[in-house]
């Protein structure tokens, strides 16, 4: 493992992207449910496409971002490979199903993000036996 200042900020940036993806998952399975009494609390805006879509370019960004760091620092290729598939499911799968279907692709890729970013903080961590291996 490569040691760098990177470790420091990576977890944040983990932390920031896991609990972005979990505020996506249940804004996403939550919305229906309380789309008729998000008025009557003044929160009406939290099912509009803008909310959805802004959640979804800043968990993109910031997957770009933990990825690209976390990557050089660990190289560990599944990393990528969960970010990625998330980041399918929501750009590129999720619009093609049908509302039926649409959650389940939501939480998937929303999982699949965690798992990245979980996976990426655990490989970013110092390694406590690497100066006593070298």
């Amino acid at each position: 493992m490569k040691a760098t200042k990177a470790s420091a900020l990576s977890p944040k940036w983990d932390f920031l992207g896991i609990g972005l993806s979990i505020a996506c998952g249940i804004h996403c399975l939550a919305a229906p449910l309380l789309l008729s009494a998000l008025p009557i609390m003044g929160m009406e805006f939290l099912a509009g496409e803008g909310v959805e879509t802004a959640m979804i370019v800043i968990i993109t960004v910031l997957v770009g971002y933990a990825g690209y760091r976390g990557f050089k620092l660990h190289e560990n290729l599944l990393v990528v490979v969960l970010f990625l598939s998330g980041l399918l499911a929501f750009l590129l799968l999720r619009p093609l199903v049908s509302e039926v279907f649409e959650p389940m692709v939501t939480v998937t890729g929303g999982l699949l993000i965690i798992s990245g970013h979980t996976l990426n903080w655990l490989a970013s961590k110092p390694c406590q036996d690497c100066s006593e291996a070298d």
